[in-house]
């Protein structure tokens, strides 16, 4: 059973129906600006950079030639060759932890070496790290009773057992898997609270980790599951100001990315559905997302997503970039509750923004909590200054009314 341990619940997050909301028709791509990174200061000298676009279609990365051929959990990037380290649990029995495989690979996905760590557990997410010249592999080490935050130097072809690990100090007792931006000396930590059905955020020096100095820069941060008899959660990392939390089953059912700020936990914008990225097939699982910096302090998100072809596994990565300059625009939100009567007419309600945005944004609008499955709402006739949010209606029902939220993003048209 996982460790865990009360956190501070300040920042709580308290969402709402969650729902994936749909953009307005014929709106371009667009983009979101965040602040630079917490001690970014060599990325933000670099820069600056159009942040990461979950919104645009993600460039496919590679096929993952693993050493088990089935389900991949995380894939992150060593900086240093341009390989991908990938996690892969094997098969065991009921309630025994399965083995590690974490496997090196060439930027096109072929196979060049894997350590097999005994009974580690399943290597949701790990990190990287570069100590000196040696690369370590940060992971929770599930153990038959308990589980440790180690970091253990990576060696091809080797079995590793928990007594060749490192352990490190997590500076809790919760279960706790790890995200790292070496680029800022960044270490985020995702754990889990008892009686708190939900993930818990908080960000850290890696250097002061590794040196075992507690020491918060944010959070905690409560993030509530959407899902509580089925949360599926399957990867996080750490983005600056901001958090990616991703969610998802093999059904393709509640697959969404989630981007949320570290000021106070709420949604920086809508969640982004990626139930058809790379193609929608019957099995298509999300499996992993790391963060990476290039030398310029670049940012690149990536994507893992195991679907099946003619009953195999396919293990693909696909990912969204930072470009171009900085967006200087917020994201206006809003609420309205929308009459509708009893006519089958649509329902048209003029929105004005609380200031004019540069150009016109992308408008993205949704049902709230209780959502009524016969009205179906959208934006059109957006402009700087506003929209027009419409509700048509489906078929019969006794409501007359309904609840409306909707989200005006920076278009940058890129």
């Amino acid at each position: 059973m996982p460790e865990r341990r009360d956190w501070s619940r300040r920042n709580a997050l308290r969402l709402g129906a969650g729902g994936v909301l749909a953009a307005a028709v014929g709106a371009a791509p667009l983009s979101i600006a965040t602040s630079p990174a917490l001690g970014a200061t060599a990325a933000a000298a670099a820069g600056p950079f159009n942040p990461i676009n979950i919104f645009t279609t993600p460039a496919y990365v590679n096929d993952l030639d693993t050493p088990l051929g089935t389900v991949s959990q995380c894939a992150v990037k060593d900086t240093s060759t341009g390989d991908w380290y990938v996690s892969e649990p094997t098969a065991a029995p009921a309630g025994t932890p399965s083995d590690c495989i974490v496997s090196r690979h060439r930027a096109d996905g072929t196979l060049v070496s894997s350590m097999r760590l005994t009974q580690a557990g399943h290597g949701t997410s790990f990190a990287l790290q570069h100590d000196g010249a040696t690369l370590y592999v940060w992971l929770a080490w599930t153990r038959t009773g308990g589980s440790q935050l180690v970091r253990i130097p990576y060696a091809a072809g080797a079995t590793r057992p928990f007594s060749d690990a490192q352990v490190i100090n997590k500076f809790s007792t919760m279960y706790t898997i790890p995200a790292i931006d070496e680029y800022n000396d960044l270490m985020t930590f995702r754990g889990n609270r008892t009686g708190f059905a939900g993930d818990v955020l908080v960000k850290r020096r890696l250097s002061e980790v590794t040196a075992g100095i507690d020491n918060i820069l944010a959070g905690p941060i409560d993030v509530p599951w959407e899902f509580p008899n089925n949360p599926g959660f399957q990867g996080f990392c750490d983005y600056g100001d901001t958090f990616f939390m991703l969610y998802g089953a093999s059904d393709g059912s509640n697959n969404v990315l989630k981007e949320f700020r570290w000021s106070d936990g709420t949604l920086a914008r809508p969640p982004r559905d990626i139930s058809a990225v790379g193609g929608a097939t019957a099995y298509h699982e999300p499996e992993g997302i790391s963060l990476f910096r290039d030398a310029t302090g670049r940012a690149t998100l990536t994507l893992g997503i195991v679907d099946k072809v003619n009953g195999a596994f396919r293990r693909r990565l696909f990912s969204w970039t930072e470009s171009g300059d900085v967006m200087n625009q917020d994201i206006q939100t809003g609420k309205r509750v929308v009459q509708v009567g009893s006519s089958t007419d649509p329902v048209e309600t003029p929105v004005a923004f609380k200031t004019p945005f540069d150009s016109p944004p992308v408008v993205l609008v949704s049902q709230s909590s209780g959502a009524n499955s016969f009205y179906h709402v959208g934006a059109k006739y957006v402009t700087q200054n506003g929209f027009t949010l419409i509700v048509n209606k489906s078929g019969p029902t006794g409501a007359t009314a309904i609840r409306a939220e909707w989200a005006a993003l920076p278009n940058t048209g890129g």
